[in-house]
């Protein structure tokens, strides 16, 4: 049966809502089911097998991740067992993405101001004209940042390590973020002393990261 013309508009708009609906509804749909997949996928890590290959040249290769001798800070992959015994953040950023750098900079800020220096160098004579390496820690938390970057380039990592004053361990992540079926950058994965997920933060929320990395701190 033939539309009257007179309708005909009024039916078009009506299409075209309920196509957007369920577009949208899709998109949502889908968007958690991505986000459910990350969960399952980062809670059911095994920290003694995750393996990074570090970026070399960066500003803070003389930070230690649990490794005893000097020579293997040189070496180019680094195994998480080692740091078994200190909380970790695993931080999936990108120089590319502005809201990476944004959270990276609040996890810094957070963990100087909340945990006193809580990142520890093995080189106390790193960053000496940083006014983050003024301040002694006094606290137990030792928390161990890896920054892990996705689909980006050495040399563009190098220069961001060189920006900032934050020791980070720079790593490239691109491998493990697939993996992992992640949703995007930045996400933040807290993983505990004894090598455990605890906590999973993604996207910009800034309230709900000081909290997950002040409660990582403050786990025994």
């Amino acid at each position: 049966m033939p539309i009257d013309p007179k309708f005909f508009n009024r039916f078009m708009i009506m299409v075209a809502a309920i196509t957007a609906i369920i577009i949208i509804f899709s998109t949502l749909r889908h968007a958690q089911v991505n986000k459910q997949d990350f969960e399952s996928e980062v809670y059911a890590l095994d920290i003694q097998e995750l393996r990074f290959e570090r970026v070399l040249g960066t500003r803070t290769d003389s930070l230690q991740c649990g490794l005893a001798q000097q020579e293997e800070l040189a070496t180019q992959t680094i195994h998480a067992e080692t740091c078994l015994g200190k909380p970790i953040i695993l931080l999936f950023w990108a120089t590319w993405s502005g809201m990476s750098q944004e959270m990276n900079q609040r996890v810094l800020e957070q963990l100087y101001s909340d945990t006193a220096n809580a990142i520890q160098p093995a080189n106390s004579s790193i960053n000496q004209n940083s006014s983050l390496s003024q301040t002694s820690s006094t606290q137990n938390s030792d928390i161990i940042v890896i920054a892990a970057a996705v689909r980006d380039d050495a040399s563009s990592v190098i220069r961001y390590s060189h920006s900032i004053s934050a020791p980070f361990i720079y790593v490239d992540g691109t491998e493990l973020f697939h993996q992992l079926k992640a949703t995007g950058v930045p996400a933040q994965i807290f993983i505990s002393r004894e090598g455990t997920v605890t906590d999973l933060q993604i996207g910009r929320d800034a309230e709900a990261l000081q909290q997950k990395i002040k409660k990582l701190a403050e786990a025994p």
